[in-house]
C-alpha cells in the first residue's frame, strides 16, 4: 500500500511540474528537472508518464516506442537522424544509450510466447535495433532499401 501512496505522490509532483511549466514540449531539460522533483523512479515509469501529457516530446526524451513496428521505425529513424546531426561524441553517446536501453525490454517482449506473426514481428524489431546499434549513420538508407524490396 505505501508504493502506491508513493507512486500517486510522485505522480501528484509531475502533474503539479507540468501545470506550472506549462512546456511545450517536453525536451531534455524538462526531463530532468523531472526526475529532481519526482525522486528516483524507472525510466519505464517516467516515459509513461511523460506520453500521458500528449505533449510532443524530442526523440531523446520518447526513447525507443516498442508499441508497434512502425513506432519503433519512426522513433529510431528519429534517432539516427539525431545521432547523425549530432557533433560531439558525448552527445552520439547519450543518443545510443536511449536506443541500448530498449534491447531489455525487447527481448523480453520477443521471449513472450504468442503467435507465429507476432513472434516474427518482434524478431524483427530486434534486428532492427541491432542494425541501429551496429551502424546508425546508415540506419535511414536501411531501413529505406528495406522498403523498396
Amino acid at each position: 500500500m505505501g508504493s502506491s501512496r508513493n507512486a500517486d505522490t510522485k505522480k501528484a509532483r509531475f502533474t503539479a511540474l507540468v501545470q506550472q511549466r506549462q512546456p511545450a514540449i517536453l525536451d531534455e531539460a524538462f526531463a530532468a528537472e523531472a526526475r529532481r522533483v519526482i525522486g528516483p523512479v524507472s525510466n519505464s515509469w517516467l516515459h509513461h508518464l511523460f506520453r500521458s501529457t500528449g505533449l510532443p516530446m524530442t526523440p531523446v526524451v520518447e526513447g525507443v516506442s516498442l508499441a508497434s513496428v512502425p513506432e519503433l521505425r519512426r522513433t529510431l529513424g528519429a534517432l539516427a537522424r539525431l545521432y547523425v546531426a549530432s557533433d560531439t561524441p558525448a552527445g552520439r553517446k547519450a543518443i545510443r544509450a536511449v536506443v541500448l536501453e530498449a534491447m531489455t525490454p525487447a527481448r523480453t517482449l520477443a521471449r513472450r510466447p504468442t503467435d507465429e506473426r507476432k513472434r516474427m514481428e518482434r524478431a524483427e524489431m530486434l534486428l532492427e535495433i541491432h542494425t541501429w546499434l551496429e551502424n546508425p549513420l546508415v540506419f535511414d538508407l536501411w531501413m529505406e532499401l528495406k522498403s523498396t524490396r
